[in-house]
């Protein structure tokens, strides 16, 4: 399911246009030094790759949303198994 992420990169502003121009990644904006999206795994793991063939460093991708949507997100995939 779709996720909230922030990205913090080496060159946010290359970043940011990779991360507007990457298939899947949504409701991107800058917040600061990072770069807040939405997207699935796989178009993460996408974005991955793309930053890197840009040259871009990552510094740190993670979940964001606040704990409220990780206690959603843990409990789905209980409920799923």
């Amino acid at each position: 399911s779709d996720g909230r992420y922030r990205l913090q990169a080496t060159d946010p502003g290359a970043a940011l246009a990779v991360c507007r121009g990457a298939h899947g990644v949504r409701d991107v904006r800058a917040e600061g030094a990072a770069i807040a999206f939405a997207a699935e795994p796989d178009a993460v793991a996408a974005l991955t790759l793309a930053l890197a063939a840009a040259g871009i460093g990552i510094h740190a991708l993670v979940p964001s949303g606040g704990l409220e949507a990780l206690f959603f997100d843990l409990t789905e995939q209980e409920a799923g198994a």
